[in-house]
This record gives C-alpha cells, structure tokens and sequence, in this order.
C-alpha cells in the first residue's frame, strides 16, 4: 500500500513539473514581442503604407491572443514602447489608429508617451 501511494506521489510530481515547464514556455519575452510583431508594422506607423498590411494585422491579433493577462499586455507595452524608440519618423497619430485599422478593441489610445503601468489593463 505504501508502494502505491508513493508511486502516485512521484506520478504528481512529474505532472505538476510538466505543467511548470508548460507554463515557464508560456511567459512573454521582448524578444517574442519583436518575433511577433517584427518590422510587419513599420510602414504603415510610419507613413509609408496608407494603411495597415494584413501581416501587420496578424502579427497585432497574435500579440493581443499571447497577452490574456494585465500582466502579459503590460509587459508586451513596455517592449513595444521600448522598440518604437529604434523606429525613425513614427507617427503617434498612425500609432493611435492601428487598433481600429487591425479591428483590435482597445480601453485606451496607443501613443508613444503611454503609461503601461496605469493605462494598459484591458487589451493591448
């Protein structure tokens, strides 16, 4: 009896590693942030592109799918933030207007100057 408890012991330890492990692949870098969202929006924040491309929209539909969690979307703002200060000539008002170009549902306008910490908490 003993022999079976300790073996169904051991059997939930393994799960409860495998859901760790799961869950660690989970978390949100930067550097998934620029995987997903990439250069696919350059042109359009930047005025080169009238309007957003469909790979644009897909890459802001994939992020807003990875980032379920205030936390995830906070994370995902600061690294976005962070990468719009290496973009040349963006343009804030392009910016604000990629939500509704990508039919992306945000609580907020999408600026360069955004405070992630208060204002993202919603979608991003």
């Amino acid at each position: 009896m003993a022999m079976k408890k300790a073996a169904a012991a051991a059997a939930a330890v393994v799960v409860l590693l495998v859901l760790a492990a799961e869950a660690a692949e989970a978390q949100l870098t930067c550097a998934d942030v620029r995987k997903i969202v990439g250069t696919s929006c350059v042109n359009y924040i930047t005025g080169k592109e009238a309007h957003a491309s469909p790979t644009c929209c897909a890459a802001v539909h994939d992020l807003q799918a990875r980032t379920p969690t205030t936390e995830m979307r906070r994370l995902a703002c600061n690294c976005l933030k962070t990468e719009a200060t290496q973009i040349k000539n963006i343009q804030d008002q392009l910016l604000a207007a990629l939500p509704g170009q990508c039919a992306v549902s945000l609580s907020f306008r999408l600026s360069v100057d955004i405070d992630c910490a208060t204002y993202v908490f919603i979608y991003i």
